[in-house]
């Protein structure tokens, strides 16, 4: 899974991802919750989630 951000990401804020994504029945709603201000979407069918809502200056890839 790939993730797109408009801001860095800290080591702790990419393991909440993980966990989120290894746990979660529902993803979209666990990282609404995590990230209220900045989560934006999961484009699944990309496997990218987006962090913020524009010019994604910081990508990271997550092995699940």
């Amino acid at each position: 899974m790939r993730v797109k951000s408009i801001m860095p990401l800290s080591d702790t804020e990419l393991q909440k991802i993980r966990d989120i994504l290894k746990e979660s029945r529902c993803p979209n709603e666990s990282l609404r919750s995590t990230f209220p201000e900045t989560y934006y979407r999961i484009d699944e069918a990309q496997g990218i989630i987006y962090i913020g809502r524009h010019s994604y200056d910081y990508t990271y890839e997550l092995e699940v």
